[in-house]
């Protein structure tokens, strides 16, 4: 596997219907999921993830921020990409990794279940500077996410995340099989251009449920607004509180739930209190 490949594969498949009459053989685009093994030059294997192949360098870059393993892209002193999905990755300096820097990944249906507590994350306290955001402008992101991902209406089997600002719109979009590595592909993205965004300043959108380790990798670079399509669970409810998210769920064409921090959306008159 080389850093980017395509990422979806032509199948033929046979379409059953209620009337066998209309059963038909069909052309369907089916995600490719492929591992990845992210290598630490002189350290070892960081474990094995299943992705799909395209913006890897961007997957790369982005998990060793949200893992606490770099801070800046100029940690990185060369990323050598090898056969059979190796990715070695040379620091300029070890001497500050974190002791669980060992087997970090995971396939590609879960993040980084890792976290026995949300104590000693490598996360930040997160701060909106902006006024408070229109409740159209979320509706308005929700249609250009959906509108933003060719690769998921060919094949319904990628996961996106996009950042948005309440100034500019959108900022940038990734896709992947798996919804955590579909993160770390979009701040990877952005962690590599020469002017860093005020990721305090933008919203978080996932085209999935926001799970824990969603949450983890958005404190971590400091987004202060999460929304996603799905569900989110409790315990990135609890995260969110602890570091200052505000977290938004069910976002449909017509609605959504704020569960923290409701102050940061235009118009809200209610605090949040659990019963």
């Amino acid at each position: 596997m080389t850093s980017d490949s395509n990422c979806l594969r032509s199948v033929t498949a046979l379409r059953i219907t209620k009337s066998t009459s209309q059963d038909s053989l069909r052309n369907e685009a089916l995600a490719e999921e492929k591992p990845l093994n992210i290598i630490l030059k002189n350290h070892g294997s960081l474990g094995i993830t299943l992705c799909s192949p395209q913006n890897l360098e961007d997957l790369v870059i982005g998990f060793l921020f949200t893992s606490g393993i770099i801070d800046q892209t100029n940690d990185i002193e060369k990323i050598k990409w090898q056969s059979n999905g190796n990715c070695e990755v040379s620091l300029k300096s070890t001497s500050d990794l974190p002791s669980s820097s060992q087997n970090l990944l995971s396939h590609s249906a879960c993040g980084t279940c890792r976290f026995e507590s949300l104590e000693g994350l490598p996360t930040s306290q997160t701060f909106w500077n902006l006024p408070p955001i229109p409740k159209y402008k979320f509706f308005d992101w929700f249609d250009e996410l959906h509108n933003s991902q060719p690769k998921f209406r060919l094949s319904g089997g990628l996961h996106a995340s996009a950042l948005f600002s309440p100034k500019m719109g959108l900022i940038n979009i990734r896709e992947d099989i798996g919804r955590h590595n579909s993160l770390d592909k979009l701040i990877g993205s952005l962690l590599k251009q020469e002017e860093r965004y005020r990721f305090s300043d933008t919203v978080l959108l996932l085209s999935g449920r926001a799970g824990f380790e969603l949450l983890q990798k958005a404190a971590r670079s400091g987004i202060s607004i999460v929304a996603a399509i799905g569900a989110p669970s409790f315990l990135a409810l609890e995260l969110a509180r602890k570091f200052g998210i505000t977290l938004i769920g069910f976002l449909r064409e017509e609605r959504f739930n704020v569960y923290s921090h409701a102050n940061r959306i235009e118009g809200s008159e209610y605090e949040i209190k659990d019963a």
